[in-house]
């Protein structure tokens, strides 16, 4: 007499094995995949700032080797600058994007693939704020402002020259050339890594892709990032 339970060939038994083997297998490659395409985007984003770097070298050849006289959005949509001498201008200055446009091939360049929102500054944490100076960059920041990054607006407002080098605030104390200077970050620490918030903004699970003055492109962790932004431009 035949088996009751055998199902096209396979026992009852047989089966759920071959499932639960197929759910081990997808629990341990599923997070792979993922780990691959973050990987993916972050290369994206890393290749679209080298060209944006490329694009300020251009900039700066054709204005005698100034940094673009531009801002970001979260110099015109906060109140980052108020009380601050620099305060009147930063708001006169078109965005970094639109001022790169003839240097730059497409919009598309100024979207980080890993871009999903936020809603506060996570780098830009002041008294009253905890979590971050609002911003609501919803549903993603390129869809909100047409860009994903941050510009070191401080560059433009104290026209600095392309070669700019920097001072650094923390011990030694040492001069530093442009390859320490930063230029352009990722808007959020959370895309290329998590915006858990444990020590506000030097939560060092956040990562952010930042362009160097020399061009090159560093993938730092937030408290890298906070002794890069140590580097005084006075």
């Amino acid at each position: 007499m035949k088996n009751r339970h055998a199902i096209a060939g396979f026992t009852l038994i047989e089966l759920l094995t071959v499932i639960a083997v197929i759910s081990v297998l997808a629990a341990i490659i599923f997070p792979a995949f993922a780990s691959v395409r973050a990987r993916a985007r972050q290369t994206v984003c890393v290749s679209n700032m080298r060209q944006i770097g490329t694009a300020i070298a251009m900039y700066a050849q054709d204005y005698d080797d100034f940094y673009p006289s531009a801002a970001d959005p979260s110099d015109l949509d906060t109140s980052l600058w108020s009380g601050i001498p620099y305060a009147a201008n930063v708001k006169s200055l078109p965005l970094l994007q639109d001022v790169l446009q003839p240097y730059t091939s497409s919009k598309q360049l100024w979207c980080c693939p890993s871009d999903t929102g936020f809603d506060n500054l996570d780098m830009a944490y002041t008294p009253g704020f905890p979590d971050g100076v609002p911003l609501n960059a919803r549903p993603t920041m390129f869809q909100a402002f047409g860009t994903s990054y941050l510009y070191r607006t401080e560059l433009a407002l104290k026209h600095k020259s392309y070669s700019v080098g920097c001072k650094s605030l923390i011990p030694p104390y040492s001069d530093s050339g442009p390859a320490d200077l930063n230029v352009l970050m990722d808007g959020n620490g959370g895309w290329h890594g998590t915006s858990t918030p444990l020590m506000l903004g030097l939560n060092d699970a956040k990562r952010y892709n930042v362009l160097m003055g020399d061009g090159h492109v560093t993938h730092a962790k937030a408290s890298v990032l906070n002794e890069i932004w140590s580097c005084t431009l006075d």
